[in-house]
């Protein structure tokens, strides 16, 4: 059983850090993100880009992430996007 546990363990680290190395290789620095939310290997992310779309493509284009939707889009006062998009984490 704590074998398994420790599978379970190191397993969620490789999905929160395969996700956090994606964001942080890949958004480009004008854009916010405000919230990441992981539950398994689904994750949403809230924030503000300057273009959303061209942020899901650039993520798309990451192979530690699939299934890449954006859910949410809406012009902010300042000229940005503010965006909700989910996927899994391979």
């Amino acid at each position: 059983m704590e074998g398994q546990l420790e599978g379970l363990l190191a397993r969620r680290r490789l999905e929160i850090y395969g996700l956090l190395s994606a964001l942080v290789e890949t958004v480009p620095e004008e854009t916010v993100v405000s919230s990441v939310v992981l539950e398994g290997s689904s994750f949403q992310l809230d924030g503000v880009a300057g273009d959303a779309l061209l942020l899901v493509e650039l993520l798309r284009e990451d192979p530690r992430l699939a299934d890449l939707r954006l859910s949410s889009l809406e012009p902010t006062a300042a000229g940005g996007e503010r965006f909700r998009l989910s996927g899994v984490t391979r």
